[in-house]
């Protein structure tokens, strides 16, 4: 075989950090190097019913949603079936069991494919874990934050001596924090729309208050034809979030900002992905380059005093990864900042 079974399996995959499309490009790889082997998956989870069809291969049975046990199984296939688990424990989260004739419990290829199969299922988990547990601390951190604003506006108000202008424009930031606080811990409820790359770029900036931007905007591979899928509402603020900062950096100055839409294929690993790229060329003020592991958190502004929440980058790279794209940021030494948002066509 010029290929691992374990590249196989990532071929067969749309998001490497999905365990069920680790087992399904699993049983996409199963039927391709064994396609006269009967065989049925199960996928196994901790809840009230445990077992759930998930899989089957030359196998005459009806699948059902969910079963409680694998008797009724057997009992139509006979016993010369045996079974596998992946992981071999049964006490995971979330993990699947492959029924097939105990005839190739010794077949190279197939013992290849589990091990493989079961090391991608345990990195996965790990990897999971391990995003749960940053997501936990992020979001102390930003309650943290909340509160530590709260308190500041409660200690505010109390002081007789403040000014009713001062308190009034605390206020308002605060609001605006709670909204956009609101929004960023969410999940996004995504409405795509197919329509035109060109016509959507015309109608953001003029949508947004940035039809100025339209004499820098250039063009590059992207003809009136190419399409995009997006949700437009959630397109339309996350480069809206990336234009304000830059605006607010170049102090309100059009002539320092160019916008550039490009079209590139860049390959990710073990699939093919087709990009449409947004970048915003900001000539203003240049990010402190200690600054730059830090612009897509939360909180992060040094626009504080003036109202800035710290939260626009922040719900850019939530909407694009909502899109399965991403959001990149570069400086370079002329002063130049570029913020890209990559959106992906397929």
């Amino acid at each position: 075989m010029k290929n691992s079974i374990i590249q196989q399996i990532k071929k067969h995959l749309t998001q490497s950090h999905d365990l069920n499309e680790i087992a399904w490009g699993a049983c996409q790889v199963l039927t391709e190097i064994k396609p006269q082997m009967p065989f049925i998956v199960f996928q196994y989870q901790r809840h009230a019913q445990p077992l759930a069809f998930f899989f089957c291969h030359k196998i005459q049975i009806e699948p059902t949603e969910a079963v409680h046990s694998l008797e009724p199984v057997y009992q139509k296939l006979s016993l010369s079936f045996t079974q596998l688990h992946i992981p071999e424990k049964l006490d995971s989260v979330s993990s699947f069991i492959l029924i097939f004739p105990a005839e190739y419990l010794r077949d190279e290829h197939l013992i290849q494919l589990v091990n493989d199969w079961r090391s991608l299922h345990e990195i996965v988990a790990t990897f999971a874990k391990h995003l749960l547990a940053e997501q936990n601390v992020e979001y102390g951190n930003q309650i943290s934050q909340l509160i530590h604003d709260i308190e500041a506006l409660i200690q505010l108000w109390k002081d007789p001596e403040q000014e009713p202008e001062k308190i009034a424009k605390r206020l308002k930031y605060q609001q605006n924090l709670n909204q956009r606080l609101l929004f960023f811990v969410r999940d996004l409820e995504i409405l795509k729309s197919r329509i035109k790359v060109k016509e959507l770029i015309d109608a953001t900036l003029s949508e947004g208050g940035f039809e100025a931007l339209k004499r820098n905007l250039v063009y590059n591979e992207i003809d009136d034809a190419i399409e995009i899928e997006v949700d437009l509402e959630l397109f339309n603020m996350a480069v809206k979030e990336v234009l304000s900062n830059a605006l607010k950096a170049a102090d309100n100055d059009f002539g320092k900002i160019k916008m550039q839409v490009s079209k590139s294929v860049v390959n990710l690993h073990f699939f093919l992905k087709e990009w449409i790229i947004v970048t915003i060329i900001n000539k203003g003020a240049e990010i402190n380059p200690d600054f730059l592991p830090w612009i897509k958190t939360p909180y992060f502004t040094t626009w504080k005093e003036e109202g800035h929440t710290g939260f626009g980058l922040s719900i850019s790279q939530k909407i694009l990864e909502a899109h399965q794209g991403f959001l990149d940021v570069q400086t370079a030494r002329d002063g130049k900042t570029e913020v890209s948002l990559y959106w992906p066509v397929k």
